[in-house]
């Protein structure tokens, strides 16, 4: 299923994630974008946290 725009990935302490969570919320529009947040600690152990609209499956589909 495709739902990606745009896809950053990387390591990042935990200050810095929520700096940058704290400057993206600022700027999106909450109503329409959506930040998806993996936590991937290790395979088996996968958090996603959202920032924003969470989008529905008809929105995702062209």
């Amino acid at each position: 299923m495709w739902t990606q725009n745009s896809v950053f990935e990387g390591e990042i302490t935990e200050g810095k994630l929520q700096k940058c969570l704290s400057q993206v919320g600022k700027i999106i529009d909450k109503n329409e974008d959506s930040i998806y947040i993996y936590i991937v600690e290790n395979p088996k152990n996968i958090v996603k946290n959202k920032l924003g609209k969470e989008k529905a499956l008809d929105e995702l589909i062209l």
